[in-house]
């Protein structure tokens, strides 16, 4: 993307040298013009001036229209620049936003592989046990230990960037923002 926009930034300035020398150009003509006039004394006057007026008047517009591109030339690589570090702002939020669940996942994941191991040593005690107490002391057991790891992951795992994605205004916030950055990125193209 950088080399592309050096490539763009090289293609405008030759652009703008090119518009610059042809607006020189009209002016010199617009200034030889008058000297010109001068040495057409042999021409009834209205027919001179008026084909004087008629070549100032085209050359005016030739400077102007010379100018404008000019200008449209300079502004182009500063909304080119400005429209790809909002593009990279953008992709940089949701890949923010994808790291996050991702973390959530994960997490989620570790806490739900303790339980399932947990249940699975419960289901061997249950086979092996012959006594309905004991079954009962081991599910009583079990539901203790999935309540203080759900308590353990709670606080040693807290990311607050990760909580923050839980909340719905995150995800309200999160999509203002894009559309923000959508409509910036569509008024500078």
């Amino acid at each position: 993307a950088e080399r592309r926009l050096n490539e763009t930034r090289e293609r405008l300035l030759g652009q703008q040298q090119q518009a610059e020398a042809i607006a020189a150009d009209l002016k010199k003509q617009k200034e030889a013009k008058p000297a010109c006039a001068q040495g057409k004394e042999n021409l009834p006057d209205a027919q001179g001036d008026a084909e004087l007026r008629r070549q100032l008047e085209e050359a005016q517009k030739q400077l102007a229209e010379s100018q404008k591109a000019l200008t449209e030339m300079r502004d182009e690589p500063a909304k080119k620049e400005a429209q790809w570090k909002l593009t990279a702002l953008k992709r940089h939020a949701e890949l923010n936003k994808l790291e996050q669940a991702l973390k959530l996942s994960q997490q989620n994941e570790a806490v739900l592989k303790k339980k399932a191991d947990m249940l699975e040593l419960t289901v061997l005690s249950h086979q092996k046990s012959m006594s309905k107490e004991r079954a009962k002391i081991v599910q009583d057991q079990l539901c203790e230990r999935n309540a203080q790891l759900e308590q353990q992951a709670a606080l040693t795992k807290r990311d607050l960037h990760a909580d923050a994605t839980k909340r719905q205004t995150f995800a309200h916030t999160f999509k203002c923002q894009m559309d923000a950055l959508e409509s910036k990125i569509s008024k500078l193209s």
